[in-house]
């Protein structure tokens, strides 16, 4: 099993508060204990996750809420973690960190330029961050092997809507989209239509833009309605 699917089944039992212990997931991920340490190691060191032994449960346990980094897919299932070392690792958990804690980063990249840094995902196996520079419109990537410095600022989180941040979502560009959300005029930004249809079906969204999306939901709605239509008859 590669070691993303392993710490995520790990998060998810100390999510839900079953304490497991090294015995308990040695057995059920069928694999040493030495490898279950090494996990708990990049989980707490790397990726920052507040992660304690318990004795009185005889497991280990969150001390605090804590919520897994967003990892880009690209197709690529290799162990990107395990390659982390030295800076890179200090790096990333530092981006685990803001993602987790939505706090913003002042990055200095290698081109000599000062950024704050809103971060909304992370992509291992390339070592990759995804979120807001500054007032810059739109998010992007950027290359965490780039950055040569970086430290904690007090400055705002860039609160954009981001859909899709708590699935697997790409490498491709986000699209950007325009609604009234609530009665006011607001921007969002998703991959999927898929995560714009969730998104709409919790919130009092009018959807304005772009044409795309407007095509893209109609032709499902056309879709969905044919087929209650024909559940009818």
């Amino acid at each position: 099993m590669a070691r993303q699917a392993r710490l995520q089944w790990v998060h998810r039992h100390l999510q839900e508060n079953r304490h497991p212990s090294a015995g308990d997931i040695s057995r059920a991920l069928r694999i040493s204990r030495r490898q279950v340490y090494d996990d708990i190691h990049y989980m707490k060191y790397v990726l920052g996750a507040p992660i304690k032994y318990n004795r009185k449960f005889r497991g280990y346990r969150y001390t605090s809420r804590f919520e897994f980094p967003m990892l880009f897919d690209d197709g690529i299932h290799s162990d990107g973690l395990a390659r982390l070392s030295g800076n890179s690792a200090r790096l990333f958990s530092m981006f685990s960190k803001a993602f987790n804690d939505r706090t913003v980063l002042r990055v200095t990249l290698d081109n000599g330029t000062n950024h704050l840094f809103s971060c909304y995902g992370l992509f291992v196996d390339a070592l990759v961050a995804f979120g807001f520079l500054g007032s810059r419109q739109d998010p992007e990537f950027i290359e965490i092997n780039r950055v040569t410095a970086a430290g904690f600022s007090r400055s705002e989180f860039r609160d954009e809507i981001v859909l899709g941040t708590r699935s697997r979502f790409t490498k491709d560009r986000a699209l950007k989209g325009h609604a009234l959300l609530n009665g006011d005029d607001t921007s969002f930004f998703y991959w999927s239509v898929f995560d714009v249809i969730d998104w709409l079906s919790g919130n009092d969204v009018h959807i304005l833009g772009s044409q795309k999306l407007v095509e893209e939901l109609k032709m499902l709605s056309g879709k969905i309605n044919r087929s209650l239509e024909a559940n009818n008859r």
